[in-house]
């Protein structure tokens, strides 16, 4: 008969913590707590002047809002942490992100200016 040994439970604890922390600092948590803060007429005035018509109106078909996939100024403001959500929500890796930043930051300067 084998014997298994059950291994101690810090290391699962451990990461349900670092988890739920990453939840509340990063992840869609910490963007409705950021939310809360921020007034609404300038969130909502900025996705009007960052986002196109359409891109917020296919959102808002699914019952979404726009915040939750295209970030704004006044967002990063109360929240820099936000970043990362939305690092996260893009798929980049953070090196891949940082690298790549000049880039995607012209890439969104360029849609933005041509209306797409």
């Amino acid at each position: 008969m084998a014997v298994f040994r059950i291994p101690a439970p810090e290391l699962q604890i451990d990461f349900s913590f670092a988890l739920g922390q990453m939840r509340t600092l990063y992840m869609q948590d910490a963007l409705g707590s950021t939310v809360e803060k921020t007034d609404l007429a300038l969130l909502n005035t900025q996705l009007s002047e960052y986002v196109p018509e359409h891109c917020l109106k296919a959102l808002a078909a699914r019952g979404l809002r726009g915040e939750l996939v295209f970030p704004v100024p006044c967002l990063f403001e109360q929240n820099p942490r936000l970043l990362g959500y939305y690092r996260l929500l893009l798929g980049f890796s953070q090196k891949a992100f940082f690298i790549a930043r000049n880039l995607v930051f012209r890439v969104l300067k360029q849609w933005k200016s041509s209306g797409v």
